[in-house]
């Protein structure tokens, strides 16, 4: 089973995600800002996949992906759900996007397509 972390500061937005992949039978974590996102990496659970969003105050989604990587390497995949990616200088074609509000067949489809890339860049490595 899947470990998935969503972080969003959008509570209706995280609930609407979560319950989507928990019926899809992922194993879900919300929490909705970067420094808990951090705290439960940092506690040992293994997650494959964060579907995060961008705006946030305090810390930002690209924040959490630079942290990410810096601490735990490029093991971990993103989905990114925002309604102004460009605004962050992303390459967008380096993560899989969505755009709010999020169409949840979509956001199934785009985490399971995340969740086979990842796992496959994993095992070329």
């Amino acid at each position: 089973m899947s470990k998935i972390l969503v972080v969003d500061d959008e509570r209706d937005i995280l609930t609407e995600v979560d319950e989507a992949l928990t019926i899809e039978g992922y194993e879900t974590t919300c929490v909705d800002n970067v420094d808990d996102a951090l705290n439960v990496l940092r506690g040992n659970d293994t997650v494959d996949l964060i579907v995060t969003d961008l705006k946030m105050p305090g810390k930002s989604g690209l924040d959490l992906i630079n942290q990410v990587r810096a601490e735990f390497g490029p093991g971990i995949g993103f989905v990114i759900i925002s309604g102004s990616p460009e605004s962050f200088g992303i390459n967008m074609e380096e993560f899989q996007y969505l755009r709010k509000p999020v169409d949840i067949d979509k956001l199934l489809e785009t985490v399971a397509n995340a969740l086979a890339q990842n796992a496959d860049q994993n095992r070329d490595n």
